[in-house]
């Protein structure tokens, strides 16, 4: 894994991202599909970098505090949803309570929050490890930035002290808005982002992630079958349409978007599996989105094109109403105006 020596890409196909030059520090692979358990293998990678970089072993885990008073909220909300589930009516009611709060209780969280005029703290390994999409170096690159906050504030790793929901938080989000920031920087610049034959600049990602973020955010805040949405299936032949798969292969190198493994099958029965893409979970804290994933949105080439070129007339085609965010949240970096 990178000890923190990294070199801009150049050359065609160049990403905006800087680049992986990677120092070697070894690890003990042995553990017969330890690849395939993410967290196990973080937990050791984050060890080996504590390692490598001479701290006083730690459960480093155990250092990054989860937010109480969230844990408290949510009870409230699950409360509320039990009493709830008892008055729907048979024919329509979920099995079981817990069937209702697993498919809706996150979303009725953030929406409690909203009502509270609060935002969620991003805390917790867990919730970092989740963050971090399966991407290790996102993972200890978020890590190192809460570390960065937490030793600035005064903690000490020998203080046996946890690092406060707050601090973690604060370093996700600025983590989070940081994605965008050398986006903003080249925004249409047409050298910066080529695709083959077909343009695609940095303004089209920054566009594409605020058109999903608003209509995810929108969702999540809705009385939707499946409020909280981070998936979207692509209902025509991408090979029909060179600009919208142009637009979605440089998202997935740039890692806007992750290319689902297994792809949905469509909501209408006897078509082929839809082509599916989840945002990156690292863009969810800017917009105070949930960065669980239930289901999926079908949409069609053109509405990934308006998507990716106008965020407004995007979320008229989706017949939603202007998002307003909370406070705290993550800045647009272009205006629809």
């Amino acid at each position: 894994m990178s000890l923190g020596r990294k070199t801009n890409l150049a050359g065609p196909g160049r990403t905006y991202r800087e680049g992986d030059d990677y120092d070697l520090v070894l690890l003990d692979w042995t553990d017969k599909g330890l690849q395939q358990n993410y967290r196990k293998a973080a937990e050791i990678i984050v060890a080996k970098r504590l390692e490598a970089k001479k701290w006083p072993f730690m459960d480093f885990p155990a250092l990054l505090a989860t937010w109480e008073h969230g844990k408290v909220i949510r009870e409230d909300v699950k409360k509320d949803m039990l009493a709830e589930w008892k008055e729907i009516p048979p024919n329509v009611k979920p099995k079981t309570a817990e069937n209702y709060w697993t498919k809706y209780g996150d979303a009725r969280y953030f929406q409690k929050l909203s009502t509270l005029k609060t935002n969620h703290r991003y805390s917790g390994f867990s919730e970092i490890i989740d963050i971090s999409s399966g991407i290790y170096r996102q993972l200890l690159e978020a890590c190192a930035k809460i570390v960065d906050r937490a030793l600035a504030s005064g903690w000490s790793p020998d203080a046996s002290a946890t690092i406060s929901a707050e601090i973690q938080s604060d370093a996700i989000r600025e983590y989070s808005d940081a994605m965008l920031d050398t986006l903003s920087q080249t925004a249409g610049d047409t050298t910066e982002l080529l695709s083959g034959d077909v343009s695609i600049t940095s303004k089209h990602m920054v566009t594409l992630i605020e058109s999903l973020s608003d209509l995810f955010y929108f969702r999540l805040h809705s009385k939707s079958r499946e409020p909280e949405i981070f998936c979207i299936a692509i209902k025509d032949k991408l090979a029909l349409h060179p600009f919208t798969k142009s637009i979605l292969d440089v998202a997935v190198r740039e890692s806007i978007l992750q290319r689902r493994s297994t792809d949905y099958p469509p909501k209408t029965p006897g078509g082929p599996p839809l082509p599916t893409y989840m945002l990156n979970r690292r863009l969810a804290p800017r917009r105070n989105l949930g960065i669980r994933m239930q289901g999926r949105i079908e949409i069609i080439c053109s509405d990934i094109d308006l998507a990716a070129t106008d965020s407004k007339d995007f979320m008229r085609r989706f017949g939603k109403v202007k998002v307003r965010y909370p406070r705290q949240t993550g800045p647009r970096l272009f205006s629809d105006e």
